[in-house]
């Protein structure tokens, strides 16, 4: 049987967005991996707030894939609008 796992590192993360994959994070602990202490802080000319480099997120099973799959729903839907 094979077991789902994988990585994926985002940038250009706002405050806000942090704080959505931190509540998405908490609903899947077990299977969702994000090490705040990895984030990269930069300024973004023209962009109020913090932003954050080297978001890894990690997963195991299809439940942290579901979660990975959920934060980046949310991050692109803030692109689209």
């Amino acid at each position: 049987m094979a077991v789902i796992t994988g990585s994926v590192v985002v940038n250009g993360i706002a405050d806000q967005d942090l704080i959505k994959i931190l509540e998405v994070k908490v609903k899947h602990e077990k299977n969702l991996f994000f090490n705040p202490q990895q984030l990269q802080p930069t300024q973004v000319p023209g962009q109020p707030g913090q932003v954050y480099n080297n978001v890894s997120l990690g997963w195991n099973g299809e439940d942290g894939l579901e979660a990975v799959h959920k934060i980046i729903s949310i991050l692109l839907k803030k692109e689209v609008r």
